[in-house]
């Protein structure tokens, strides 16, 4: 019994033993699965927060995608509107070009509308494109001066004191007109000078109590209605000229050039400016010509003829090309032209401009200054 007892209690104790031996190993055991499981389930939680993250994300991505999508067909819309109004606007200034290009020195009209009162106001003439000649040849300088058989140098008969002068510089007078009293120192009886021609007085040397000698002219009276324009040439061109050359005459206030012929080439030289001088005999009815105006002359050395011709004030420079102003209606268009040969005076028009159109002539840059003004507003 005793063995017996040892035995069962040897037994129990190693029982106890072994219990308590495996018992931590269980619980390591235990906890080693519960650390797993843990780890497991926070894997699971993180790969489940990974889906979710990855779901947001791709939610966010998708959104984003749409969004841009999004933003991108209104920026194509955008695009697209801009690349139409672009479009437009160039087609606006597409569109200006081609006005442009029909603008100045291309036919375009005037902004303003010439009335007759305008025009006649301004000084500018309407005329008609038309055949002519252009004259070639030598510019010469020169005045008008009297026409020596047409004055009348007046000389007291007796000599005397002038008792009255009636007539003075620049006074009308007809023919048997009392220029003046002399009181003679003969008889000591006053008597009349009269004039002996009718015409102008252009030169007095007469005054009351004045003493009159017979040998110094006391009037000078010169029938205007011819006078000469006597004009000078240089040594070089001498053998250019001679008599009976056509020659045409410029002078204010006139506004078209008179025409004549060399009517005398003087044989002596003026030893200062080595010129000798001309006369040409020019019609004066109106008396507008007057002794002492300055004047030019265009000795014709050269007539060519030209099928269409406008006056040469009519040419103005328009965006770097001639133009001629052409009347159509109310207003005036600038016509680019062609020009050939040209004189003081004429133009001839090669391409531009039909015989019989109408043309602005005078003081054409008052409508120049108009498209000017026009283009300058259009540019702001």
């Amino acid at each position: 019994m005793s063995i017996t007892r040892k035995f069962v209690k040897s037994a129990l104790w190693a029982t106890f033993v072994c219990v308590f031996a495996v018992y931590p190993l269980g619980l390591v055991a235990q906890d080693h699965d519960h650390d797993h499981d843990h780890s497991h389930s926070e894997e699971d939680t993180h790969a489940d927060s990974y889906k979710e993250e990855k779901t947001e994300h791709d939610h966010s991505d998708d959104d984003h995608h749409g969004h841009a999508h999004e933003e991108s067909e209104e920026h194509g819309d955008h695009e697209g509107h801009d690349s139409h109004d672009d479009h437009g606007h160039d087609h606006s200034e597409g569109g200006h070009d081609d006005h442009s290009g029909h603008g100045h020195g291309h036919g375009e009209s005037s902004p303003v509308e010439w009335t007759d009162e305008l025009i006649r106001e301004s000084g500018i003439s309407i005329k008609r494109a038309s055949s002519g000649e252009i004259s070639v040849g030598l510019d010469l300088p020169g005045k008008i001066v009297s026409y020596e058989p047409n004055v009348a140098h007046i000389i007291p008969r007796f000599p005397g004191i002038i008792r009255e002068a009636r007539k003075h510089l620049g006074e009308k007078v007809k023919k048997g007109d009392v220029l003046a009293v002399i009181e003679s120192n003969q008889s000591l009886n006053p008597y009349e000078v009269r004039s002996p021609i009718s015409g102008v007085i252009v030169k007095r040397h007469s005054t009351v109590g004045e003493y009159a000698s017979e040998s110094t002219d006391i009037f000078v009276v010169a029938d205007l209605s011819t006078v000469w324009g006597e004009f000078y040439v240089f040594s070089d061109d001498f053998a250019k000229i001679r008599d009976g050359l056509p020659v045409l005459v410029d002078v204010k206030p006139l506004s078209s050039p008179i025409r004549s012929n060399i009517s005398f080439v003087s044989r002596v030289v003026d030893e200062h400016t080595q010129s000798k001088f001309i006369r040409a005999v020019l019609p004066n009815e109106q008396e507008l010509l007057y002794p002492g105006a300055f004047a030019n002359a265009l000795a014709v050395l050269e007539t060519a003829k030209a099928k269409v011709a406008v006056d040469s004030d009519a040419l103005q420079r328009l965006e770097g090309s001639e133009v001629v102003f052409v009347w159509e209606g109310n207003s005036f268009e600038a016509r680019p032209v062609i020009t050939g040969k040209r004189d003081k005076h004429r133009v001839e028009i090669l391409r531009g401009l039909k015989s019989g159109e109408k043309y602005a002539s005078g003081n054409t840059f008052l409508i120049k200054a108009e498209f000017g003004k026009s283009e300058a507003e259009h540019a702001h």
